[in-house]
Formats: C-alpha cells, sequence, structure tokens
C-alpha cells in the first residue's frame, strides 16, 4: 500500500519534460460526431520521460482503448489475469473497459509515448490484435518511426486543442496504426506462429533475382530451409507462396517501369524476366486488373 501511495503521489507530480494532452470533452464530443474522426480519434496524448514509480491501476478499465510504446527502460502491464513484462521496444495496448494495471520497472523506469482513444472503427484495427498477446514486439525498422509519429503528434497540438489540429491527429492515428500493425516486421499477427522466420535476406535475394523468373528450390537453398518448410512459414508470415511473391515483386516493378520509362511493353516484359510479350501480359492482367497497355494509359491521364 506504501509503494502505490507513493506511485500515486510521483504520478500526480509528473515527470521531468513531460508532454500531457487531454482533450476537452466538448471537443471529443464534436469528434464523434465529425465524419473524419468519429472512425478513430485521440482523447489523450503524452509522453512520460524515464517516468520513475508511475503507476496506474484502474479495476473498472479505461473508457478509451490505451496503447503505450516503451522507447526506453522496461516497464509491467496486469491484463486478463496475468502479470506482463514490457521491455523497450514494445507496444502494450489495453482494450476499453478492461481492469488493468501498468507501472515502470524500479530499476530500469521506463520512457513511453502514449495515446488514449476510440472510434467507431477501432473494432477493425482490434481484428489484426490477438488481445490475448496485449504486448506487441516492434521492428528495429519501425521504432524510430513511432517515436517520429509521436513527436509529430505533440507538434500538431502544441499551439492548442483546436478542431482542425484534432482531426490532423485522428489521422495520424491511422497512420501510427498503419506502421505498427502492417509495417512491423516483428509482429504481422495473422501470419505469426511459432516458427516465424526472419526473411530479410531471402527478400534481398529475390530482388536481385527480378529480372529472370526463379524456383522452389532456388529460394528454399537461399533460405537454407527445405522447400516444404519454406512454403509453408513463408506463406503464413508474407500472405504469399514464396514464388507467387517473387512474381508479385516482378510485375510491381514492371508498373515502375510503365510509369516511369518510355519502354515498350515487350521491352518491359524482358526487363522482368519474361521472354514472351502475351505471357507477361496475362500475369500482368492477373496481378494488377488491367492489361499493361491500359495501366500505362491510365497513369498518363
Amino acid at each position: 500500500m506504501k509503494t502505490r501511495k507513493l506511485d500515486n503521489l510521483r504520478l500526480a507530480s509528473g515527470f521531468a519534460n513531460q508532454i500531457f494532452h487531454v482533450f476537452p470533452h466538448a471537443r471529443i464530443a464534436a469528434l464523434e460526431r465529425h465524419p473524419l474522426t468519429r472512425g478513430l480519434h485521440v482523447t489523450h496524448l503524452g509522453y512520460f520521460p524515464k517516468a520513475a514509480h508511475h503507476f496506474r491501476r484502474r479495476p473498472k478499465g479505461a473508457p478509451q482503448h490505451i496503447l503505450i510504446y516503451c522507447a526506453t527502460g522496461a516497464g509491467w502491464c496486469e491484463l486478463h489475469g496475468a502479470r506482463l513484462p514490457v521491455r523497450a521496444g514494445e507496444a502494450l495496448l489495453v482494450p476499453q473497459g478492461e481492469p488493468h494495471a501498468y507501472g515502470a520497472d524500479e530499476a530500469t523506469p521506463w520512457t513511453i509515448y502514449w495515446t488514449h482513444f476510440a472510434g467507431d472503427d477501432v473494432p477493425l484495427f482490434l481484428r489484426h490484435i490477438p488481445l490475448e498477446r496485449p504486448v506487441i514486439p516492434v521492428a528495429p525498422t519501425a521504432r524510430q518511426q513511432l517515436v517520429l509519429l509521436f513527436k509529430e503528434a505533440y507538434a500538431t497540438v502544441a499551439g492548442g486543442h483546436l478542431e482542425r489540429p484534432l482531426i490532423h491527429l485522428a489521422l495520424w492515428l491511422r497512420h501510427l496504426f498503419g506502421v505498427l500493425l502492417f509495417q512491423n516486421t516483428s509482429y504481422l499477427p495473422e501470419r505469426r506462429t511459432s516458427a516465424t522466420k526472419d526473411f530479410s535476406a531471402l527478400l534481398e535475394h529475390m530482388q536481385h533475382r527480378l529480372a529472370e523468373p526463379v524456383t522452389l528450390a532456388e529460394l528454399a537453398r537461399a533460405a537454407r530451409l527445405s522447400s516444404k518448410h519454406l512454403s509453408s512459414v513463408f506463406r503464413q508470415q508474407m500472405g504469399l507462396p514464396p514464388v507467387a511473391y517473387h512474381t508479385h515483386l516482378r510485375i510491381r516493378r514492371a508498373c515502375h517501369l510503365l510509369e516511369t520509362t518510355s519502354l515498350t511493353v515487350a521491352e518491359t516484359a524482358l526487363a522482368c524476366g519474361y521472354e514472351d510479350p502475351y505471357h507477361f501480359s496475362r500475369v500482368f492482367r492477373r496481378e494488377t486488373g488491367v492489361s499493361p497497355r491500359t495501366y500505362r494509359a491510365q497513369r498518363e491521364r
């Protein structure tokens, strides 16, 4: 009990160089009605650096969902009947209405960027997060992006809690979730398994082979896996079988060439490893829904 009293006292006094925004109820009510923000909007926003003794307990949960990104140090969370560590480079999602507690690690208190949010579209985002695993690992390539996005948010509302900055903040939150859920290679929850692999070297190998077809056996050798294992794990993580994913990359390159060069369709096909332009056109239409000539014409309007 003494610790909790100390924690609540410390929380009330704030943290050096902290940022803390609680948006007025009238503004939140307006956001709930506005067509650009009613789907997803921010209600609180903050930054607590080296937040020693930071502690929060909500026996009835919070009225909004809470997202916390731990940049340095460590913390913990009690949620769904379990106590979970939250380490540097991890994010924590606390669902609306869920009893919880969280706080800073005593030895190495966390530095956190955080927001509370609500809106009609929240369930659409939460479908991509297994709520039984609320701690989200963040890939090194996404960590700096998250920090920069939070700094952008603080700058957006630094001049006041007016309608335009709060609309901007609602759109910012969608970008934040785009990075966290769909560009975060350490997570990808729908495809994550206990056998998750780092395919960065294999993807680089594919990029170097865009001007020619590849075989599953070749990709398996590059990944140092059996063909069967590669097919299974790669599809779970990337959404396509390995060879189909390579085809997708080749057609993306073809799109870029059609947009930025004057190469003919046949020349574009050769540049992407297709000797038969008719076969190339069939594959291109299957991937994009239109022929190469139609694709170029649409981009030239």
